[in-house]
């Protein structure tokens, strides 16, 4: 194994349970890459898009494949991106356009958590090696990709804010609040990755307030409805978008709790 943090194994266990869960179901209208509709013998090759997936999920908890399997995983969601989801916000209706730019951030995420695995784990005995996708310059480039991922995916929380507040369980107080400030949590902290002087505590709280609602919305609405299958899909979407918060909050260890410098502890130690 190499699992080289918290949130590798829980981004890699998310992948592999979304890809097993819709190979053992059959379900893919919430699969990550979904297949358009349009495309001939769409439930076949929704089939093969899952073994891959599954493929992936198992190699990022492998040594030797780990590297490979981060970047197979970057460069599939970022192809999904720009064929499909780049184009949505400017084709779907009006009321739509927040849920496709939010749609937009999210696979956003995953992406952006992929790419630092690959950043981090990549070393020039690798092969492939892409030397500009490695290394610090390649962490840096993936963060201000998950910066602005919060921004689009945050705004979606005050659009339709009262469709936040209902997956809120009911019996939780002031849901209309919560939903406001877990969107204003993430544009917050989209901002602070970007310009702030608090990158890690921003990314710290913004991969807690995922895991919290992973927790409180997706867990909870399985154990009391445990035969919907959106609620199944939910859990291992959220989980991995929690998984590359927590991939993220993990590439700022070395940064100062007060600005993007290196601590000192850290600096002594390289």
């Amino acid at each position: 194994m190499r699992i080289i943090s918290v949130g590798h194994a829980v981004f890699a266990l998310a992948i592999l349970g979304l890809a097993a869960f819709s190979l053992v179901t059959g379900y893919f209208d919430s699969n990550w890459p979904p297949v358009p509709s349009w495309i001939t013998w769409r439930e076949y090759f929704s089939y093969a898009v899952m073994l891959l997936m599954c493929a992936i999920g198992i190699g990022l908890l492998a040594r030797q494949t780990a590297a490979l399997a981060s970047l197979v995983l970057a460069v599939l969601m970022l192809i999904w991106l720009l064929v499909l989801e780049v184009p949505r916000p400017f084709t779907v209706p009006h009321a739509a356009i927040a849920d496709a730019w939010a749609g937009l951030g999210e696979k956003s995420m995953i992406i952006a958590g992929a790419w630092i695995l690959y950043a981090t784990l990549a070393s020039q005995g690798d092969r492939p090696y892409l030397k500009y996708l490695a290394g610090e310059q390649g962490v840096r480039i993936a963060q201000i990709l998950f910066a602005l991922a919060l921004l689009l995916s945050g705004q979606e929380n005050f659009v339709y804010v009262k469709n936040t507040a209902s997956l809120i369980p009911a019996w939780f107080p002031y849901r209309l609040g919560w939903a406001y400030l877990s969107g204003a949590g993430m544009v917050a902290a989209g901002l602070v990755l970007l310009f702030g002087a608090l990158p890690r505590l921003a990314a710290i709280l913004v991969a807690s307030m995922m895991s919290v609602f992973t927790l409180l919305v997706w867990v909870y609405l399985t154990a009391k409805t445990p035969a919907t299958l959106d609620n199944w899909a939910g859990i291992f979407i959220s989980s991995s978008l929690s998984g590359a918060a927590w991939i993220v909050a993990e590439s700022y260890r070395s940064a100062s709790w007060f600005s993007r410098k290196k601590s000192r502890a850290s600096s002594t130690a390289t």
